[in-house]
């Protein structure tokens, strides 16, 4: 009976130390993830700014429709 114990607390032990190593890794994935979207703005909302609301939203239509090459006004 001692011997299963000590095994189940070795098994317990090992899941507890892969779920710490899993957050950390989960941690430094949100982390990577935060600095792209800050360092890499969509070119689309960039190229938006300073545009009135009715260009913007023609943008975002065409865009949304991969009409983008056919030109804009």
């Amino acid at each position: 009976m001692d011997q299963l114990i000590a095994q189940l607390e070795h098994k317990i032990s090992s899941l507890v130390s892969e779920l710490n190593s899993a957050k950390q890794e989960i941690g430094e994935l949100r982390s990577q993830l935060e600095q792209k979207t800050t360092n890499a703005p969509d070119p689309l909302i960039a190229s938006m700014e300073g545009l009135a609301a009715a260009d913007q939203l023609q943008l975002y239509i065409a865009d949304s429709l991969d009409l983008s090459d056919l030109g804009q006004t």
